[in-house]
C-alpha cells in the first residue's frame, strides 16, 4: 500500500519514484516536490516537457496556451485528435496529463501573456517559454532573474532546435556538479607527512582540493571521519597536508572516499546572450562568440536565424513560409532581420561564409512551420533535464 505524498516533508512514494529517488537522492526528491512550473505553449515540444516535468513528481505545473488546435498540431502533439481541432491546446491535453501523476496538480491557463501581471509570473518557482516572442521572452526572462525565478526557453523549427537556460542573477547554488556516485579508493599507506598510497595498481580519482573522508584506519583512528582537502601527487599517491599533531601510527585498512562540494555558478540574462552568445556544441565543447576569430561557426547562423524567426513571427504574427505557397518577401524579410542580429555580433576578426548563411536561412525558412516529431520527443527530454536539474541542483 503506498501514501499520497501533498507536502515535501512526508515520505516518498518508492512504489512510484524508486528509481528516480536512487539516481536523485530523497534531499533533491524533496526539493522537487517543492516547486510550481509554468510551461507557456502546449504544442509538440511544450507537451513534451510537461509530460517529462510531472511524471518526475514537482509539487504543481500549470500549462498556458492561447492557441485553439489545428492540422499541424497533430503531428507532434500526441494529446490532441482531430475531435480537437478549432479547440484550446491545454485545455484538451489537460485530463491526460493529470492522469500520468496523482500527486501533481496540474492547472491550465488560457490567459494571454500581454495580460498576465508581474504578481501572475511570482507564483512559480520555474517558467518553461516555448513558441514565444523575442520580445516575450527577454520580459519574462527579465522579471525571472529580478524575482529569483528559473527561467528556461526552448524552441523548435523543423529540425533545428535551441534551449537557453538561465537561473537567477543570484549566484546558483550546484549540490552535485556531476551526479555521478562519490569516489573512494582503498589505501596501502599513509605517512605522517600525509602522503596517502593507494592500494595496488589502482589508480585514485581525486584532484587538487577535492574533498576526503577516511574511514576504517587501524593505527590512525584520529584520522577516521575526518575530511581532508586533497593534493594530487601522482596516479597512485595524494597529500592530505601534514597528519602528525593527530598522534598514532599507520598500520593497515582504509577507505578514502570523495565528499561532495557545493560550488555556485553564475547565469547570463537572455538579452546578454542574444549579444554575446555561449554556444555549446553536441560533442560537450562551447565558445563565447566574441572570443572567436576567423570564419564564423555554423551554430552562430543558426542562432542568429532563429533570433530573426522569433522577431518575424513578433513583427508578422505568424512564422515565416516557403516562397513556394507564399511571395518571396518572407525570405527577404527573414534575410534581413538575421542579417541585423549577425552584423550585431561580428567584428573585423570575423568572416562569413555567405553561401552557407544563405544555405541555413532557406532551410529554416522551409522548416519553421513544422515541427519533427523524433526531435520533440528527444528536446522535451533534455530540456525536461534542465528543469529537474535547474530545480534540484
Amino acid at each position: 500500500m503506498t501514501t499520497k505524498i501533498p507536502s515535501a516533508d512526508e515520505d516518498i512514494d518508492d512504489q512510484l519514484y524508486n528509481r528516480q529517488r536512487y539516481v536523485l537522492g530523497d534531499d533533491a526528491m524533496k526539493r522537487l516536490r517543492q516547486h510550481h512550473v509554468l510551461i507557456i505553449n502546449a504544442g509538440g515540444l511544450g507537451i513534451e516537457i510537461a509530460k517529462n516535468v510531472v511524471l518526475a513528481g514537482v509539487h504543481s505545473i500549470t500549462l498556458q496556451d492561447t492557441n485553439n488546435t489545428n492540422m499541424l498540431d497533430l503531428a507532434t502533439q500526441y494529446y490532441l485528435h482531430e475531435e480537437n481541432i478549432g479547440k484550446n491546446r491545454a485545455e484538451c491535453s489537460l485530463e491526460k496529463l493529470r492522469a500520468l501523476n496523482d500527486y501533481v496538480k496540474v492547472h491550465v491557463s488560457t490567459k494571454s501573456l500581454s495580460d498576465c501581471t508581474n504578481e501572475y509570473f511570482q507564483q512559480f518557482t520555474c517558467i518553461v517559454a516555448t513558441e514565444c516572442t523575442l520580445d516575450e521572452m527577454k520580459r519574462i526572462n527579465e522579471l525571472c532573474r529580478i524575482n529569483n525565478i528559473i527561467f528556461i526557453m526552448a524552441d523548435i523549427y523543423g529540425v533545428f532546435s535551441r534551449c537557453f537556460v538561465d537561473c537567477g542573477n543570484q549566484p546558483f547554488t550546484v549540490f552535485d556538479k556531476d551526479g555521478e556516485q562519490s569516489k573512494e579508493v582503498f589505501i596501502n599507506h599513509i605517512s605522517p607527512e600525509g602522503i596517502v598510497t593507494v592500494a595496488g595498481d589502482e589508480r585514485h580519482p581525486f584532484q587538487d582540493n577535492d574533498i576526503v573522508l577516511f574511514r576504517e584506519l587501524i593505527g590512525l583512528e584520529n584520522l577516521n571521519k575526518c575530511e581532508r582537502t586533497v593534493k594530487d601527487l601522482n596516479i597512485h599517491q595524494f597529500s592530505i597536508g601534514d597528519i602528525s599533531s593527530l598522534g598514532g601510527e599507520y598500520k593497515r585498512g582504509g577507505i578514502a572516499r570523495e565528499v561532495k562540494q557545493q560550488i555556485q555558478i553564475n547565469f547570463k540574462s537572455l538579452n546578454e546572450q542574444i549579444i554575446n552568445p555561449r554556444i555549446l556544441t553536441i560533442d560537450g565543447s562551447d565558445y563565447w562568440t566574441k572570443n572567436i576569430t576567423g570564419e564564423i561557426p555554423q551554430l552562430i547562423y543558426v542562432h542568429v536565424i532563429m533570433l530573426a524567426i522569433s522577431e518575424f513571427k513578433q513583427l508578422y504574427q505568424r512564422l515565416p513560409e516557403p516562397i513556394e505557397i507564399n511571395e518571396e518577401s518572407d525570405q527577404i524579410k527573414l534575410t534581413n532581420l538575421a542579417k541585423k542580429y549577425l552584423n550585431e555580433l561580428i567584428s573585423k576578426d570575423h568572416s562569413v561564409n555567405e553561401d552557407r548563411f544563405n544555405q541555413l536561412i532557406k532551410y529554416l525558412l522551409y522548416s519553421a512551420k513544422g515541427s519533427f516529431a523524433p526531435l520533440c520527443s528527444a528536446m522535451g527530454g533534455f530540456v525536461g533535464q534542465q528543469v529537474l536539474t535547474s530545480i534540484t541542483g
